[in-house]
């Protein structure tokens, strides 16, 4: 399942893939690892690079490129992949996604932007594109830039990197049955990537569109583990942007219901 997360911090924010962030011109006091630590929102990502000893490796003198996906990124892949990547019998699979979001060398978004594809760590391309004002790497978002570290710099992605080799524990949760959660994330999953691209085109009105498209869907279907605040915040979204005419602000509307009923979802 690929919600495109387009948010780092509790909720996600429109704004993250309007613009890339200019270039970081404060100096770095820690290494790529601790970087990450101190901001706050790669939790599982450490956790992870602990789980598949790489801690050391993103410690080394580098210098390295850390395309680094967020807690609300790694929350996105289909339910229970986390939980088996970070078995111990399914480190080699852990070690191969890792190492897919690493590059070595120091790339900051401006060389980036000029790039078509970029060689990760675990041998395989990273496709590179710059469209709609964002930056894209295959199927992800770059919503922040040039985190610099001692040994590289780090960019803020919002959906986890998957290599073509298909690793068994996404594999397996690819197949499970969908149930009505799961359909109701995938249709917030197309409304937020479809959305945000209009949005950043200019045309807000389609985007707002959009997004109350999924809202009135999600509502008809009902998921069980949709709690009556998510319901009432989505239904709130819907009559407030029914008496307004302003598309931006409609859309950052429905985009907040939207947020909190996908957190609700993933419960």
């Amino acid at each position: 399942m690929k919600l495109h997360y387009k948010l780092f911090s509790p909720v996600i924010a429109l704004t993250a893939c309007l613009t890339l962030l200019s270039s970081s011109t404060q100096a770095a006091d820690k290494d790529i690892v601790d970087t990450a630590v101190a901001n706050g929102n790669f939790t599982i990502l450490a956790k992870a690079l602990t789980a598949a000893d790489l801690v050391g490796a993103l410690k080394a003198d580098g210098p390295y490129t850390v395309f680094a996906p967020t807690d609300e990124a790694f929350k996105r892949l289909p339910k229970g992949t986390l939980e088996a990547l970070l078995k111990p019998e399914n480190k080699p699979q852990l070690i191969n996604i890792l190492t897919y979001h690493v590059v070595k060398g120091k790339v900051d978004g401006a060389t980036a932007v000029g790039l078509k594809e970029a060689s990760a760590l675990n041998g395989e391309k990273i496709k590179i594109a710059f469209k709609n004002a964002a930056l894209n790497l295959n199927n992800s978002r770059v919503t922040a830039t040039d985190i610099q570290a001692t040994n590289g710099i780090i960019h803020v992605i919002d959906n986890v990197l998957i290599p073509k080799k298909t690793v068994a524990p996404i594999a397996q949760a690819a197949k499970t049955p969908k149930t009505k959660e799961g359909v109701c994330l995938a249709i917030f999953d197309e409304a937020v990537d479809t959305g945000v691209d209009l949005f950043n085109a200019g045309d807000t009105k389609a985007c707002a569109s959009i997004y109350k498209i999924a809202v009135m869907a999600v509502l008809e279907i009902k998921p069980k583990r949709l709690g009556k605040e998510e319901v009432n915040a989505l239904r709130e979204a819907l009559k407030t942007t029914a008496k307004s005419d302003d598309t931006s602000q409609n859309a950052w509307t429905l985009r907040k219901a939207i947020n909190k009923a996908y957190r609700g979802l993933n419960k």
